[in-house]
């Protein structure tokens, strides 16, 4: 028996969008051909917007993968979240878009009577999926789901403990590779193999009615795993809320200070500390609220277990659909998920990334990618090499899951609040990347001519990274005027 999540990101959706913004798109009067194109950008990379910064452009036709443009395209820097971009192609590579990660649980013992006088067993499959973008009413509808399959089998309570077999991977709870001021934040969560709600809280700080007094902090589910220590004042209407975090000295415990305005609400999302006990506490909670007694403890087994007797196995959405969440939002818990489910907890770069760019003929010494999100600051990577990637999956069957998972300028996900006034806006499809000083952006945009093109800007180094998101914004604006090297 197989439960498959019954929810659905949208990806068919996203598709259709896509195809009809292809379809409306404005034909400017005037296009570019190949040499102008390059006068243009050529001028671009001494614009004041770049000054002091590490810039480096690539501009490709994926359907010969022929190059447009480059400037220091060879150049290894900084890539950020569009490291993204090499963990989506990895994964639909090796697992393909329909792949739906797979959990199963089963029990040793004997059920009589609505009892199970035996252990509950979960072998963790490495779901990325239960989190709020794929259960909007919140990630422990997949216990509830759980629950009632356990009541189905007619079991009302168990009196053994709950074991889980981790084996999959080792449990990462804070990479080598990220900064150490990075702790505690939601962005760079510990990873397991069974996970919960992106292994973080979701907290909501909200000012009184009054400055001067506390102000309140909800978590939005109200999962309760670890103890707030709230010092959050309210401040006056007019002022900026300014309000951060810090593990408490004791375990399962955050404190949380600053000041938020009247009435005012900021949300935070710090990890949690341990991932297994969280999710494990949350899923012994829902179980109870739907009816199914415990009273054993729960045990973490590294070596792999086969439950003698399998109740039933629980998928995931399709991959296509974590993806598009992983891409649109540029979510650092799937990348990393899937990164360690790629490369089963290697050290290094994950095993089918470096498979996929020996494949595509990327053998730069330069290229070093040390996770799945693009955190670490020691991940490298040129324009040219990333091009290449770029015009490699454009041929691929996967392709049509790939276009539709990226942001779409001035649309939806990471750029819908970008490319405002933008000519380009809605023309291209790309993942941004940014960190203290850097401001990247590599995907596709579609010419004059009607066809898809490749593009990375990358911009290491800056004073403001706002205007390296402006500067990036500028050049699309020119891409989009290409007519193609065709005579």
């Amino acid at each position: 028996m197989k439960l498959s999540n019954p929810c659905h990101t949208g990806f068919a959706s996203a598709t259709l969008l896509i195809a009809l913004l292809l379809i409306a798109l404005p034909v400017g009067v005037w296009g570019l051909n190949q040499a102008e194109l390059t006068a243009k950008l050529d001028q671009m990379v001494g614009s004041p917007l770049v000054n002091g910064a590490d810039i480096a452009i690539a501009v490709f036709d994926p359907a010969d993968s022929s190059e447009i443009y480059a400037y220091r395209s060879k150049a290894a820097l900084i890539p950020a979240s569009v490291t993204k971009l090499f963990t989506s192609a990895a994964a639909l590579t090796e697992l393909h878009p329909d792949f739906r990660f797979q959990t199963q649980i089963g029990y040793r013992g004997e059920i009589q009577s609505g009892a199970l006088t035996g252990d509950l067993i979960i072998k963790a499959g490495g779901d990325p999926s239960w989190a709020a973008e794929i259960f909007p009413e919140g990630a422990h509808q997949v216990f509830e789901i759980w629950a009632d399959s356990l009541a189905a089998h007619g079991i009302s309570s168990i009196s053994g403990n709950i074991v889980v077999d981790t084996s999959l991977y080792p449990t990462q709870l804070f990479s080598t590779y990220w900064s150490p001021h990075d702790k505690a934040r939601g962005y760079a969560p510990p990873i397991s193999p069974l996970s919960f709600n992106k292994n973080a809280l979701d907290l909501e700080v909200t000012g009184a009615r009054a400055s001067g007094r506390p102000a309140t902090v909800m978590e939005k589910h109200g999962y309760g795993y670890m103890s707030l220590d709230n010092r959050v004042k309210t401040s006056a209407r007019d002022r900026r809320a300014r309000v951060s975090y810090q593990r408490a000295t004791a375990p399962r415990a955050i404190a949380i200070t600053g000041s938020v305005p009247v009435n005012a609400s900021v949300t935070l999302a710090p990890s949690i500390d341990d991932p297994l006990a969280f999710c494990v506490q949350i899923m012994t909670e829902t179980f109870r609220k739907r009816g199914i007694s415990l009273s054993g403890a729960y045990l973490a087994e590294n070596t792999s277990i086969d439950p003698p007797f399998l109740l039933f196995t629980y998928s995931s959405v399709a991959l296509q659909d974590i993806n598009q969440v992983m891409m649109k939002k540029s979510c650092n818990f799937i990348a990393e998920m899937l990164y360690h489910y790629l490369g089963k907890g290697e050290a290094g770069t994950a095993r089918p990334i470096s498979e996929l760019c020996e494949a595509i003929g990327i053998q730069s010494p330069a290229l070093k990618i040390v996770d799945g999100s693009g955190l670490s600051r020691q991940n490298q990577i040129s324009p040219a090499d990333l091009g290449k990637l770029l015009c490699h999956s454009y041929h691929q069957d996967w392709f049509e899951s790939f276009l539709p998972a990226l942001p779409i300028a001035g649309i939806d996900g990471t750029l819908k609040k970008r490319f405002a006034t933008a000519t380009s806006q809605a023309q291209v499809f790309a993942k941004s990347g940014g960190m203290t000083g850097i401001s990247n952006l590599a995907g596709y945009f579609e010419g004059r001519d009607g066809q898809l093109y490749a593009f990375v800007i990358f911009g290491n180094d800056f004073s403001k990274a706002a205007n390296g998101r402006k500067w990036a914004e500028s050049i699309c604006d020119q891409l989009i005027l290409f007519e193609g090297t065709k005579d």
